[in-house]
């Protein structure tokens, strides 16, 4: 009914040209604008019997109000046209563009959440964090290295990429962003991170780029020829918080640094077959060499990620009654709730990879996020400890 009232309209207003305000032609065809025409007002048009081949001047018989009606409701209903205003939303358009693929093509979400890792033993170990300062470069020299790997990655995977339905829409496969461009970007980041360890940790850059070696150079070649690259890719992954640990003391291995390695070497296993199984024909057409892609190895990805969730929890026990304690009482019941949720779709993966391998990836997020927040509290009541020590001997001192 809306439709044929909104037809009707189109032919009257196409009939009677003069009854409206200018507007676009692509904007006449829009049934939103005819709807908004009252039924009083399409009723008085109707009673106008005036040849639309004609020049129509204006006489005593015809409606002033129906002429005010008109104008006003086209005048509320169709905005006239602005260049300026149209300018101003194309360029804000763009810059949305642009800024959504520059999250995707540095992988900005999972470079934050690998320098919460680095972070977290950073601050636990450090004992002259005493200022933000401190803190905020080591997190953006670890956010700029760990997207200029993402950067390099997804240069040299490019091909592999348009073949796949996951990843098809980046902006390299799309040409949205031209290779040159993509390694500007690269260089820039690489650049930045050195520049900010250098203010805090120069120590730290060498271990950095090993890191961004290995992952561009070892685990993503091998790829393509063995699974093994899910190990690789899995201890990688771990090496930022052992990154923390480097920064800040010199020393590659303290034993709460290595217990998050751990955890989160083991939380890749669960992570990683939850995002393969459920794009595992992708990951066949790209020519990737994973577990996933062979059925008759299922069982082996299941005893896989049973282990991992075996060594997760002693992971967490270890930090519950270990030197610093990072876990506390409400911290293990909060973990204990969550790593059982996370723990139900893992058993129940065997029956069906397919169904159970999404539920996966969702719920290995709350444990993981539970132990991180554990520790960044934990830093931070060391650091208050610390000052609170530094204020009473400047107290001490003062008054000898």
């Amino acid at each position: 009914m809306m439709i044929t009232m909104a037809l009707r309209n189109a032919r009257n207003i196409y009939k009677y040209p003069y009854l409206n305000s200018p507007i676009k032609i692509s904007e006449i065809y829009s049934i939103r604008y005819y709807c908004n025409i009252s039924k009083n007002i399409e009723k008085k048009i109707s009673n106008l019997n005036i040849c639309s081949n004609t020049k129509i001047e204006k006489s005593e018989n015809f409606d002033d109000k129906l002429i005010y009606d008109l104008n006003t409701i086209s005048d509320k209903s169709i905005p006239i046209e602005n260049p300026a205003l149209i300018a101003s939303s194309t360029n804000t358009s763009k810059i949305n563009r642009y800024f959504k693929d520059f999250m995707q093509l540095t992988k900005f979400k999972l470079c934050v959440l690998n320098s919460i890792v680095a972070i977290s033993t950073y601050g636990l170990y450090s004992t002259e964090l005493n200022k933000f300062l401190d803190f905020f470069l080591f997190f953006n020299g670890t956010m700029c290295i760990a997207m200029a790997s993402q950067v390099l990655n997804q240069i040299t995977e490019k091909h592999e990429d348009s073949q796949m339905k996951r990843t098809c829409g980046r902006p390299l496969p799309k040409k949205r962003i031209s290779d040159k461009t993509a390694f500007k970007i690269f260089g820039g980041l690489w650049l930045m991170s050195a520049g900010f360890y250098s203010m805090t940790s120069p120590h730290a850059i060498l271990f950095a780029n090993f890191i961004m070696a290995l992952y561009n150079m070892v685990y993503t070649p091998q790829k393509k020829y063995s699974n093994l690259s899910m190990h690789l890719g899995a201890i990688v992954g771990a090496l930022p918080a052992l990154l923390g640990n480097f920064a800040a003391t010199g020393l590659l291995f303290e034993e709460s640094g290595v217990l998050l390695a751990l955890y989160v070497f083991s939380w890749q296993y669960v992570h990683f077959y939850g995002i393969l199984y459920n794009n595992k024909e992708d990951y066949k057409k790209a020519g990737f060499k994973f577990i996933s892609n062979d059925d008759s190895k299922i069982v082996f990805s299941y005893i896989q990620m049973l282990c991992a969730m075996a060594l997760m929890m002693y992971c967490v026990y270890r930090l519950y009654t270990g030197k610093h304690k990072i876990i506390g009482p409400m911290n293990l019941a909060l973990f204990s709730y969550f790593y059982i949720k996370s723990l139900i779709p893992v058993v129940k993966f065997i029956q069906n990879p397919q169904k159970f391998a999404k539920p996966i990836i969702i719920k290995s997020y709350a444990p993981f996020l539970i132990v991180l927040g554990s520790y960044i509290l934990t830093a931070y009541y060391i650091r208050k400890e610390i000052n609170e020590k530094i204020i009473c001997n400047e107290k001490l001192n003062s008054n000898y």
